[in-house]
């Protein structure tokens, strides 16, 4: 949530470690405060702690998520901008994403600043389009 700057709390979900502390580290460089967790199930856990201000998410058909996550994570979600990122972009995954309710998709490797731009668009964060 916001801490009334303008950092936003930015969840990253990749069971890729590299992936997520290079995530991590664009984050902090752009100002905001992300939380990196390696699979659907560990973010799940953590959200009643805290809500996020946007989700960052791997997902792969065959991967991690899971069915039950995944219903899971679209319920607790509704609410939350969720940006989807794949090393696949075919059409299974793009569907994945758009039942997630992602509202951008990226296919690794990720363009930081189209990225920072759409958690900034998603958010309603300054100079959002």
């Amino acid at each position: 949530m916001r801490d009334g700057s303008n950092a936003l709390s930015i969840h990253i979900v990749d069971d890729d470690e590299m992936v997520r502390c290079g995530l991590a580290r664009l984050m902090r460089s752009a100002g905001h405060s992300p939380l990196s967790f390696a699979d659907g199930e560990s973010l799940l856990a953590h959200l009643p702690q805290a809500v996020p201000d946007c989700v960052l998410i791997d997902i792969t058909p065959t991967g991690r998520l899971g069915i039950e996550p995944q219903e899971r994570l679209r319920a607790r979600l509704a609410d939350i901008p969720l940006i989807a990122i794949s090393a696949r972009d075919d059409e299974e995954t793009v569907r994945l994403a758009r039942q997630l309710g992602a509202r951008f998709f990226f296919h690794k490797p990720v363009d930081g600043l189209a990225l920072l731009d759409a958690i900034k668009w998603v958010t309603g964060g300054p100079d959002a389009r």
